[in-house]
C-alpha cells in the first residue's frame, strides 16, 4: 500500500508546472533587486489605476426612436426683464395653428426689481395668463361694456359697477376683502402708473408651465389687461401704443430655462445668458429643438429620470409703432424631436476586474523577469570578457 501511494505521489509531482529550486541554487543580484522594486511599484500603480476604473461610473449614451406618449411638456424658467414693469408683462402659450393653449397648468410668479436689478418686493402669483401680439389688439379693444360687473357684491343682479371705487364700496358693504389686482375696473389706473416713463422698474418672472407635447410656443409680451387702459378713456390709443413700445424694453437675462427635470450632466444652453437690445423695442425669437431624454441609474432601485435636452437658435426682429410687425416680446418656439436620447450609468463587472488585475500582475512580472534575465546575461558576458583579458 505504501509503495502504491509513493508511485501516485511521484506521478502527481511530475505534473508540477511550478518546480521549486533549492536555496543553494538561487543567486541574488543587485540588478535583480532593482527589477523587483520596479515590478512592485508598477504592479501597485497599475492595480490602483484598474481599481479606480472599476469603481468609476461611466455614462453611455445612445439614440432611439421617440416612443414616449406624454401629453405635456413641463418648462421651468427664471427670467429677468430689467426695464419692463411687472404690471405690463404677461405670459401666454400657443399651439402650431396659432390658437391659444387653453387650461394651461402653471405656477408662475412675478417679483418687482428696482433700477439696479435688485429684488424690490415679495413675489406675487401670476394668475391670469394672456398677451397681446398685434397692434390692432391694442388699438381696437372693442366696445366699452354698458354695465360693469359687481362680482356678486350687490344683491341686485342688474346692478352696475362701472368704476373701481364703485366696486370697492360694494365689497365694503358686503364685508368682503377687496383686491384691486383682480378687478377689471381697477386696472386702468394701475396700468397707466406702470407705463410712466419716469418709473424705473423691472420684473423677475419665474415658475413653470405645462405645454402641449408636440410643438408650439410660449412668450412674454404685453398683457391683455392693457386693453382696460384704452377702455377707460384716460389715454388715447396712439399715446398708449407709443408708451407701450417705449416701456417694453425686451433686454433680458435668462437665469434658467429647462424643459423637464434636472439630471446629472445636463447643460441647458440658455442658462445664465443675457440679451441686450440697443433700441429696446423688438421681438426676440428663440427656436428650440427639444430632445426627449431618459437617464438610467446604475442602482436599479432608483427610478429612471425622464426629462429633455434642447438646442437653440435665435433671431431678433425689430418692431416699431405702425410697422404692423407685432408688439415687443420674447418668444420661445419649440418643437419636439422624433429621436430620443438615453443615458445609462455602467460600471466594469467584478469578474472582468479580476481578470484585468491578473493580466496586469502576470504581465508586469513576466516583462520585468525577462528584462532582469537580459541584464543578467549581459553582466555575465561582460565579466567573462574581463577574465579573458
Amino acid at each position: 500500500l505504501g509503495v502504491g501511494r509513493m508511485k501516485v505521489m511521484d506521478t502527481l509531482r511530475s505534473l508540477d508546472a511550478f518546480p521549486k529550486h533549492g536555496e543553494e541554487f538561487r543567486v541574488r543580484t543587485t540588478h535583480g533587486a532593482m527589477a523587483s522594486v520596479v515590478a512592485i511599484v508598477a504592479m501597485l500603480y497599475l492595480f490602483v489605476s484598474e481599481f479606480y476604473y472599476y469603481s468609476r461610473v461611466e455614462v453611455v449614451d445612445r439614440l432611439v426612436v421617440n416612443s414616449s406618449h406624454a401629453d405635456t411638456l413641463k418648462v421651468r424658467f427664471d427670467i429677468k426683464f430689467h426695464h419692463i414693469p411687472c404690471d405690463l408683462l404677461s405670459l401666454d402659450a400657443m399651439d402650431t395653428s396659432g390658437q391659444r393653449q387653453e387650461e394651461l397648468v402653471h405656477n408662475v410668479f412675478k417679483r418687482k426689481l428696482d433700477a439696479e436689478g435688485n429684488k424690490a418686493d415679495r413675489p406675487e402669483r401670476h394668475r391670469e395668463l394672456g398677451t397681446l401680439q398685434h397692434e390692432h389688439q391694442l388699438s381696437d379693444p372693442g366696445e366699452k361694456p354698458a354695465c360693469g360687473n359687481c362680482y356678486g357684491a350687490r344683491d341686485d343682479p342688474d346692478a352696475c359697477c362701472n368704476t373701481c371705487e364703485e366696486v370697492r364700496i360694494a365689497y365694503e358693504d358686503k364685508g368682503w376683502a377687496f383686491h384691486p389686482d383682480e378687478i377689471e375696473q381697477c386696472q386702468p389706473a394701475k396700468v397707466l402708473s406702470s407705463i410712466d416713463p419716469e418709473t424705473e422698474e423691472g420684473c423677475n418672472i419665474f415658475g413653470n408651465v405645462e405645454l402641449t407635447k408636440l410643438s408650439g410656443n410660449f412668450h412674454f409680451a404685453p398683457g391683455e389687461h392693457l386693453q382696460a387702459a384704452a377702455r377707460s378713456g384716460q389715454m388715447s390709443f396712439s399715446d398708449l401704443m407709443s408708451l407701450t413700445y417705449k416701456s417694453f424694453n425686451i433686454s433680458h437675462d435668462i437665469r434658467t430655462l429647462a424643459f423637464g427635470n434636472h439630471f446629472p450632466g445636463i447643460q441647458n444652453p440658455l442658462d445664465r445668458q443675457s440679451r441686450s437690445v440697443s433700441d429696446g423695442s423688438g421681438m426676440y425669437q428663440y427656436y428650440v429643438k427639444v430632445v426627449p431624454t431618459t437617464y438610467k441609474f446604475l442602482n436599479r432601485r432608483r427610478k429612471d429620470l425622464v426629462s429633455n435636452q434642447y438646442s437653440v437658435t435665435e433671431h431678433l426682429r425689430h418692431v416699431t409703432p405702425g410697422s404692423g410687425r407685432g408688439l415687443p416680446g420674447v418668444w420661445f418656439f419649440y418643437e419636439v424631436s422624433p429621436v430620443q436620447a438615453t443615458f445609462e450609468e455602467t460600471r466594469q463587472g467584478t469578474l472582468e476586474f479580476i481578470a484585468s488585475v491578473c493580466a496586469i500582475l502576470g504581465g508586469v512580472f513576466t516583462i520585468i523577469g525577462l528584462a532582469d534575465r537580459v541584464v543578467g546575461v549581459a553582466f555575465e558576458k561582460l565579466r567573462g570578457d574581463e577574465l579573458l583579458r
